[in-house]
């Protein structure tokens, strides 16, 4: 996965067995927009086939806002990010019932402070990855 997206300004963390991949906002939509920027399709691309050749995974796609705007249309507007950004990895190939999309609107700020920088930080898509266990 470092190598797909080498060069790419998305942020890798391991949290315990658990991938989560952060997509700046700036990467992925244009303003007030659900379609997929060009620039970010390579990089998404590489992730689906990532995630094609290692399947025991579950992959939850989640939207994020800022704080600026109706938090009702900020809701809506994370939630159809998401889903978009999980058809566009079922497109390339990621078995649909492995995939959610999940809106979160501003609920859920990287952070909390009102600025500029915050705002930015706060616009994102993240990828959770997470291990099929059989240990239910």
């Amino acid at each position: 996965l470092r190598q797909a997206l080498a060069g790419t300004s998305i942020r890798i963390q391991r949290v315990g067995d658990r991938l989560l991949l952060t997509i700046p906002g700036r990467l992925s939509f244009d303003t007030d927009s659900t379609h997929i920027i060009d620039a970010a399709r390579p990089a998404l691309a590489g992730i689906a086939a990532v995630l094609v050749e290692f399947d025991k995974t579950l992959v939850s796609v989640f939207g994020h806002t800022d704080n600026r705007g109706d938090p009702g249309y900020n809701q809506a507007l994370s939630e159809k990010r998401a889903i978009s950004v999980a058809r566009f990895l079922a497109e390339e190939g990621v078995a649909t019932e492995r995939l959610a999309g999940i809106g979160y609107g501003q609920r859920r700020p990287a952070l909390e402070e009102d600025s500029a920088r915050a705002r930015t930080a706060n616009r994102r898509i993240e990828i959770l990855i997470e291990p099929i266990s059989a240990d239910w």
